[in-house]
């Protein structure tokens, strides 16, 4: 018997409109599509710290991969790879689907940095950096993180 794939569950969801668009074409403006990523990130870090404050410093690895179009509902799906002192890194890949099949548009690495109340560096408040940091060198990192 085949096994079943891991359902994955988006941390974020967005329907892009008509005022999402670049021109008539119906393609969604890559911009948009940054900004959703920026949030998606957010959400990932906060779920990590959940009481602290995060700011985007970084994107890096920007890979658009096909068009996006007004109506599509793009999934964003997350992945903290790094956790530094104060410092978030997460892997965000966006899909979207087309004809019952699921269609990877887009994917991002995004460096957060966790704030106090002075808009200053903070450290991260987590019990899983060790965790984290282990898979993410066992299982993909060839490169320095």
């Amino acid at each position: 018997m085949a096994s079943n794939p891991k359902k994955r569950t988006p941390i974020h969801r967005k329907r892009m409109r008509s005022e999402n668009a670049n021109d008539s074409s119906n393609r969604v403006f890559g911009g948009h599509i940054l900004a959703e990523i920026d949030e998606a990130a957010v959400f990932a870090a906060e779920q990590l710290s959940p009481t602290q404050q995060f700011v985007t410093v970084a994107f890096d690895r920007v890979i658009f991969k096909k068009k996006v179009l007004v109506k599509d509902t793009l999934l964003f799906y997350t992945t903290i790879t790094h956790v530094g002192n104060s410092s978030v890194q997460v892997h965000v890949e966006v899909e979207t689907i087309r004809d019952r099949v699921a269609i990877p548009v887009t994917s991002a690495d995004v460096t957060m940095v966790a704030i106090d109340e002075n808009e200053k560096p903070t450290r991260v408040i987590t019990n899983q950096r060790k965790r984290i940091n282990e898979k993410h060198a066992n299982d993909h990192c060839t490169r320095k993180c």
